[in-house]
């Protein structure tokens, strides 16, 4: 789990973090609280070490979802948000 904000600014690598790439893989997942635009360097070498991975943006929605449904009291339209945050 990175709750660091690298990956924020779209660092390159896993420099500012206290593994390396090829750690990655041994992980039975991996969750990155960055949610900048793209995918950041460590849920990049997650996927292609095929480990699963859960970016900002999930938690961002997962987050806004919750909310959403406990001011509302009305389930939250998931694909909406969903599509709201996706780059334009």
């Amino acid at each position: 789990v990175n709750c660091t904000a690298h990956g924020l600014a779209g660092e390159p690598g896993l420099d500012g973090l206290p593994l390396a790439e090829a750690e990655v893989g041994q992980f039975g997942a991996v969750v990155d609280f960055a949610y900048g635009v793209g995918d950041t360097a460590l849920i990049a070498a997650a996927r292609r070490a095929g480990v699963p991975a859960v970016d900002g943006h999930e938690l961002l929605l997962a987050q806004g979802a919750l909310s959403f449904e406990l001011f509302t009291g009305t389930p939250a339209p998931i694909e909406v948000m969903r599509a709201a945050l996706a780059p334009a």
